[in-house]
């Protein structure tokens, strides 16, 4: 089992150059030790439930609540539009070395490059890759003051797997929540995919992940 005070991690000893978003050996190494370090860091912080754990979550809240109405919405391109920025102002809150930084912000930013792509390589200016080992975590670190605001309310049931988001509540309080909900997006500099937004009643039929 790695820890991490086996590792000096300099910024110097890593470039990531990325295939169709699939990393050297090197920089899976590296990566997966940037991933444990940001899991300890932040494993008060972040929702790190599995797709099986969230799905009977919403099945007991569904038989076992007065709640009558829905609200579910899809992030229109989650990964692709997370800004740099406000990514890493999130993590600094926990991480303050400067090397594990300059990692994370060479992994974000690095191009991806096929046998096709010409020269100059731009570098990313928005977006996580979806390749990476660290891209679930650092898409959650960058979720998580939604979660924490909507999570354990009294007057909704709130439920998130990566860009899906669904609330259950009652139908006199739908303007409200969506209202607030919509304010969060927002502030993250994210957009609902308005197709696959979805308001309704519970006796309706709607799907949640599938």
């Amino acid at each position: 089992m790695w820890g991490t005070k086996c590792f000096k991690i300099t910024s110097k000893n890593c470039f990531i150059l990325l295939d169709g978003h699939i990393p050297t050996i090197r920089d899976k190494v590296t990566l997966a030790i940037v991933h444990r370090i940001l899991s300890n860091a932040f494993i008060e912080d972040i929702n790190l439930e599995i797709v099986q754990s969230v799905i009977s979550k919403v099945k007991t809240t569904l038989n076992n609540s007065n709640y009558n109405y829905f609200i579910k919405i899809d992030i229109e391109k989650f990964y692709d539009n997370i800004d740099h920025d406000l990514l890493i102002s999130k993590v600094k809150r926990k991480v303050r070395k400067k090397e594990l930084i300059n990692l994370i912000n060479n992994a974000i930013k690095t191009p991806t490059i096929t046998s096709t792509t010409r020269k100059p390589y731009n570098k990313n200016e928005r977006g996580v890759p979806q390749g990476l080992s660290i891209s679930n975590i650092l898409a959650n670190i960058y979720m998580n003051k939604l979660d924490r605001d909507f999570k354990d309310q009294n007057d909704f049931a709130y439920f998130r797997y990566v860009d899906d988001v669904l609330i259950v509540c009652n139908k006199d309080d739908r303007e409200r929540i969506d209202k607030k909900l919509e304010k969060h997006i927002k502030s993250l500099k994210l957009n609902y995919n308005g197709e696959k937004k979805q308001l309704g009643l519970l006796s309706q039929e709607f799907s949640f992940l599938g």
